[in-house]
């Protein structure tokens, strides 16, 4: 795949492959409503090529792309995503409430909707798509495979904060590709240090992780190369700034993930 970088908060999500090159995720964070059509069309506008969303499940068990547990910050409406159906779901609007400056809305009763996950797979059919779920249940196994056939699995990065979420996709979804959970990542640090490989029983595809968590530093040249012994990814967030882009390029990671993936794009590697 090659190093790429990941845009965060672009409004929608997103990343190109190309060695030293950026992921953009959520479309750029000034455009507009994130986790929508709209800003993952600004997103691939811009040449993104991978789009990083967030993931729940409605009351029919329908996986949609929406951050919040609950609509009330991103939309017309009120209560947990859980409680409405897709359909009740998708007379929402998503454009309701944001704001630039808090005193315009320019995006009310524009038609923009919270998608359905089928929606966006369907509709950058050449796009890879990372998957955030949310929620500790990711839904029902119909709902998913309604939402991907194998061939959009295939190009689909799935991954959770909760390691029990993540283990149970994993097994009513073999096709996609696994993002590290958060004891995975721990693991990967440790091998770094000690020099061993990570003790993972299943490989992750992917390890996105900040550059620091706290005081300690995750992604060092030993991580990446502790990746590589499983011949695992590393995308870093959120990066904003070209100097930080170019540093982490040299240590060899495969990704950034960004705010602005119009100003961090493929940088050159630090000297």
């Amino acid at each position: 795949m090659g190093v790429g970088f990941c845009a965060e908060q672009v409004a929608g999500d997103a990343l190109w492959e190309q060695r030293s090159s950026v992921c953009a995720p959520r479309a750029e964070r000034a455009f507009g409503p994130k986790n929508t059509l709209a800003a993952f069309d600004h997103a691939v506008g811009l040449g993104c090529s991978f789009l990083e969303l967030d993931v729940r499940a409605t009351s029919d068990g329908v996986p949609v792309v929406i951050h919040d547990a609950e609509v009330d910050r991103v939309s017309d409406g009120r209560g947990p995503v859980s409680g409405y159906s897709a359909a009740e779901l998708a007379d929402l609007d998503a454009g309701f409430r944001w704001s630039e400056d808090g005193r315009s809305f320019p995006f009310r009763g524009q038609g923009i909707r919270i998608p359905t996950l089928r929606e966006v797979l369907d509709r950058y059919p050449r796009a890879w798509i990372s998957v955030d779920i949310k929620a500790t249940d990711p839904g029902r196994r119909s709902g998913w495979r309604s939402s991907s056939r194998r061939s959009s699995a295939e190009r689909t990065v799935v991954g959770s904060f909760s390691r029990y979420t993540a283990r149970r996709f994993r097994r009513f979804e073999p096709h996609a590709h696994a993002s590290a959970c958060p004891a995975e990542v721990r693991r990967t640090v440790a091998a770094a240090v000690s020099g061993l490989k990570p003790l993972v029983p299943r490989r992750p595809d992917f390890l996105m992780v900040p550059e620091y968590w706290g005081r300690t530093r995750v992604v060092t040249e030993a991580f990446v190369r502790a990746a590589g012994h499983r011949e695992t990814r590393v995308f870093v967030w959120t990066v904003n700034d070209e100097q930080t882009a170019a540093r982490l390029s040299s240590l060899g990671v495969d990704g950034l993930i960004t705010d602005f993936p119009a100003q961090i794009s493929r940088p050159r590697a630090a000297p």
